[in-house]
């Protein structure tokens, strides 16, 4: 069932400048969410590698999905994952299968 409200000249025009103060808002929340996750173009560690791969995974809705931006990740950070040692790749993979298993991509 459809409700008719009446609105006055002024109720309209605060409900737009609400609207575009809270549209303001959510793009300077995007700008600076942008940044944050900005490479800079320093050296990764073991530790921003396996965080930058947690949240590929919680952003991947699928296996195949997770492994496209993956195959992207690994080219992008080539020179990061040459500088690991052969036990830092190898918990790496390990936690990249636990991590797959518990979002069922596996």
């Amino acid at each position: 069932m459809k409700k008719i409200i009446r609105l006055t000249e002024s109720d309209l025009a605060r409900i737009v400048k609400r609207i575009i103060k809270e549209n303001e808002e959510d793009e300077d929340e995007n700008f600076w969410d942008s940044i944050r996750g900005f490479d800079f173009g320093g050296p990764k560690d073991f530790t921003a590698l396996l965080s930058d791969i947690s949240d590929l995974i919680d952003d991947s809705e699928s296996d195949n999905d997770f492994k496209m931006k993956y195959r992207q990740f690994t080219k992008d950070n080539q020179k990061d994952f040459n500088r690991l040692t052969d036990d830092e790749k190898n918990e790496l993979d390990g936690f990249i299968n636990s991590i797959m298993t518990r979002h069922n991509f596996n």
